[in-house]
């Protein structure tokens, strides 16, 4: 989870696309960056693309939700 976590954010930062922005979540920036991070994911341990893509989507959820949470704050 931490090294999902790690390639979204790195993912946001180099896109330049956050994942909440105006009040609402990106979804669509959501999905790239959990994708890019998924290749990434199942290249380095394996496993099915659906096993990647779950861990990353759910990392990329948190990384919204944080974002969500610091603009609210």
């Amino acid at each position: 989870m931490l090294s999902a976590k790690a390639r979204i954010d790195m993912t946001v930062r180099t896109t330049r696309r956050p994942l909440f922005a105006a009040g609402q979540f990106d979804r669509g920036a959501i999905m790239s960056a959990a994708a890019k991070a998924a290749r990434a994911h199942q290249e380095r341990f394996g496993g099915t693309w659906a096993e990647a893509m779950s861990v990353c989507l759910t990392a990329a959820w948190r990384a919204a939700k944080l974002a969500r949470h610091m603009a609210a704050h």
